[in-house]
């Protein structure tokens, strides 16, 4: 059995440990702990998000868009150029869409992720518990 620590409350390896003593082989816990190695399997930061950044190398916009677009094409990482708002991202299971038409030039480069956070959460905790499953 595997046990989902997902209310912040149970953060420590002992407070975890009663998950374990309630019959659990594993705890996969969801926030920061104190005590407790942690390895990050995808970010999880509330949509939307920006990220602007100075790059070393100029860059033009195309150029931008299309290494964007090879990365994160693909898995569970989405690319696109339409135009978007939080609605248009409910029931969708990526994380995190990268909307590339916002991309700069020059040495500053923007990106706007997108994604239904509660649900990409939830598929990127079963794709752990697949993951742990298949080193049994």
């Amino acid at each position: 059995m595997l046990a989902v620590e997902s209310t912040a409350v149970f953060t420590t390896m002992e407070k975890a440990g009663a998950h374990l003593m309630g019959g659990a082989k594993r705890v996969i816990i969801s926030a920061s702990s104190a005590d407790v190695s942690m390895f990050v399997m995808d970010n999880l930061i509330p949509a939307p998000t920006d990220l602007t950044s100075w790059v070393e190398k100029a860059a033009k916009c195309d150029d931008i868009k299309k290494i964007t677009k090879q990365a994160w094409g693909g898995g569970i990482l989405a690319y696109t150029e339409d135009q978007a708002v939080p609605c248009n991202f409910n029931s969708d299971s990526l994380s995190p869409l990268v909307m590339g038409d916002n991309a700069l030039k020059g040495h500053f480069v923007k990106l706007i992720f997108w994604f239904d956070k509660e649900l990409s959460y939830s598929n990127r905790v079963v794709d752990l518990m697949a993951s742990m499953a298949s080193k049994e």
